[in-house]
């Protein structure tokens, strides 16, 4: 089963919180006031988030390897008080943009009725156009069958949908 969690660059300094969505009636009159909360996994707090940039983890990982991370990056995994060895590689999620085999490609929530009818959720990756290039990413496939590189992310990087 894979875990269910978000992602949201924080109103207050733009750094990205990850966690749940705060779904607590302690917190329902933000909620009604429009605001987008994350309870940060790390360390225990409630963050508002910009709405636009929250996204939902695939529940796959790329294939990043550590020794390909930057000094950086491995620090800031080990911070966490994880282990080197727990590493599989970076969280896909909702909004990243992609590489498969040298071709850029966006990660999006897609909702689709197959023709018997029946509703068909899940991850899709995306060309420039609009179009469906591989669905069902976190149902039907593994990072294994899909060698996937995350480059980045469409609020970070929108210069990269120029090249999707």
């Amino acid at each position: 089963m894979r875990e269910i969690k978000f992602r949201g660059k924080r109103k207050d300094n733009g750094e990205w919180v990850y966690g749940y969505y705060v779904f607590s009636e302690n917190y329902q009159k933000l909620l009604k006031n429009g605001a987008h909360l994350i309870f940060n996994l790390d360390d225990k707090t409630v963050y508002q988030v910009i709405p636009e940039t929250v996204g939902q983890f695939t529940g796959l990982y790329d294939n990043t390897k550590w020794e390909d991370l930057l000094e950086q990056e491995q620090k800031e995994w080990l911070k966490n008080k994880k282990k080197k060895e727990d590493w599989k590689g970076k969280e896909i999620y909702e909004g990243d943009v992609v590489e498969r085999y040298g071709v850029l490609y966006q990660v999006r929530f897609g909702q689709f009725v197959d023709v018997k009818g029946y509703c068909q959720c899940g991850f899709y990756l995306y060309d420039l156009k609009g179009n469906v290039v591989l669905g069902n990413l976190g149902y039907s496939y593994l990072t294994d069958d899909i060698p996937l590189k995350v480059i980045g992310n469409i609020y970070e990087n929108p210069n990269l949908l120029k090249g999707v």
